[in-house]
């Protein structure tokens, strides 16, 4: 059940019979007004703007009303501060959920799409990191799309349901605490439903592309499998064969169908199936090892990354549709040079030789990579990179 706030008694009357036919309750409550003291406590979800202050007390801490709604028995809470994260509590945790970076047009009913979707995302079993997750999409949807209703056809395609590729652009992070968050909201999201996300990770060469994935899986403590592009090389001996040897890393030196066949098991592996098992790049040797790696069918997130899952040409194209959630990797382009040689040179190769295959082969890749960026829903520009 949604509630507003308004016609206190009768709310507070309806919230009490909701929770007593276990049916959850969820309180759009603004800012504080007087006979919200009663009726927060009678709810299970309480989300309040910024401007929110128990009992109105203007010199109250912003960051108090989280700790104080819990402690008057509220489960979870949610505070929105317009296009800032949406910060939330729920049992001993609490963290942020990002809000997609949009140009706002009209912002009337901004809260109404929020709360809205919010209940709607709660009601089919999302968990509530996840539904806040949905329900800051859905709010930016709304503002970024002039009109009462006419944002509301953005929703009724199924890429939009699907949550691929929807909304008027990439948001921009630079902060690994909001990625680990996208992420966990995936999980949520698949834990609801049961149907197995997949989140994206692109970017040039020496991006740091598998090392945010690990970052990410291990963040989220076994509920995630990476699985590369890059276990997708063509062997050495059969680029030899194909005189592109040394060209390696281009998009042609990659089974780009088998990386799609891969991700299109890994979408429909569903629980009881057998593990997939997938390859993996091994650079000590240089070369894909076959049946590497393997994802169990209960895992509810799989990452991938790779330069090429952005790429709008050959098989590439069909990696987009078979995403969640794309990420792309937009680090300095010095330092991320600086970073490839210094890789190359640990690999092998003199200082000369690894900055000429570099300049030659790599940046060449980086170009075709970059008009990805507009492909994703996130463009990664870590400070700290």
């Amino acid at each position: 059940m949604l509630l507003d706030g308004h016609h206190p008694a009768l709310q507070t009357v309806a919230a009490r019979a909701a929770r007593s036919a276990g049916v959850p309750v969820l309180l759009d409550a603004g800012r504080w007004k007087p006979h919200l003291a009663e009726l927060v406590r009678c709810c299970d979800v309480v989300a309040a703007s910024g401007d929110f202050r128990l009992g109105a007390d203007p010199t109250a801490r912003a960051d108090g009303v989280g700790p104080g709604l819990r402690a008057v028995g509220v489960a979870r809470v949610a505070v929105t501060h317009g296009a800032g994260p949406v910060e939330w509590w729920e049992d001993d945790r609490s963290g942020t959920v990002p809000v997609p970076a949009v140009d706002a047009v009209d912002t009337l009913g901004a809260g109404d799409a929020f709360h809205g979707a919010l209940a709607w995302a709660l009601a089919s079993g999302a968990g509530f990191v996840g539904a806040l997750a949905e329900a800051a999409r859905v709010a930016s949807l709304r503002v970024s799309v002039a009109g009462p209703r006419a944002w509301l056809a953005t929703l009724g395609t199924d890429e939009v349901a699907a949550g691929r590729g929807q909304g008027p652009g990439p948001v921009e992070v630079t902060a690994r605490d909001d990625l680990v968050a996208r992420a966990r909201a995936l999980v949520e999201l698949s834990r609801a439903d049961g149907r197995r996300r997949v989140l994206g990770i692109a970017g040039p060469p020496g991006a740091g592309k598998s090392t945010l994935a690990a970052q990410v899986a291990e963040a989220l403590r076994g509920e995630a499998v990476v699985v590369g592009q890059d276990g997708f090389h063509l062997a050495q001996r059969e680029l030899d064969r194909l005189g592109r040897a040394d060209r390696k890393g281009a998009p042609d030196t990659f089974d780009g169908a088998g990386f799609v066949a891969l991700l299109e098991r890994l979408v429909r592996q569903a629980p009881g199936d057998a593990p997939v098992l997938a390859p993996e790049f091994r650079r000590e040797i240089e070369e894909p090892v076959a049946g590497a790696v393997a994802v169990a069918a209960t895992v509810p997130l799989v990452v991938t990354e790779g330069n090429y899952l952005l790429l709008d040409d050959g098989p590439w194209a069909r990696v987009r549709a078979l995403l969640d959630e794309a990420w792309f990797l937009a680090p300095d382009d010095a330092a991320r040079v600086e970073g490839l040689v210094a890789r190359h040179v640990r690999h092998g190769r003199s200082p000369e030789a690894a900055r000429a295959w570099v300049e030659r082969s790599d940046e060449a890749n980086a170009v075709v990579v970059r008009p990805g960026a507009a492909r994703a829903d996130v463009v990664v520009r870590l400070a700290d990179w």
